[in-house]
């Protein structure tokens, strides 16, 4: 093997193991914050309005009812 092909083979496996390490450092600090993302942040309460008209209240002339 000659110096080129020494320093690429060299340069290639310094790279591969820098994001090996990399992976398992972002994997490990991963797991850790889980712990503290386990419980989801409380929602805001929904104070928009979707519905402004009355619901449907039967009556005894309503012939869906069955009232008479």
């Amino acid at each position: 093997m000659n110096a080129t092909a020494f320093r690429r083979t060299r340069a290639v496996r310094t790279t591969v193991a820098t994001v090996v390490a990399a992976s398992a450092l972002a994997l490990t600090a991963a797991i850790s914050n889980d712990d503290a993302s386990a419980a989801p942040a409380p929602r805001k309460a929904d104070t928009s309005v979707t519905d402004t008209k009355p619901a449907i209240k039967a009556d005894s002339t309503d012939p869906g009812t069955g009232a008479r």
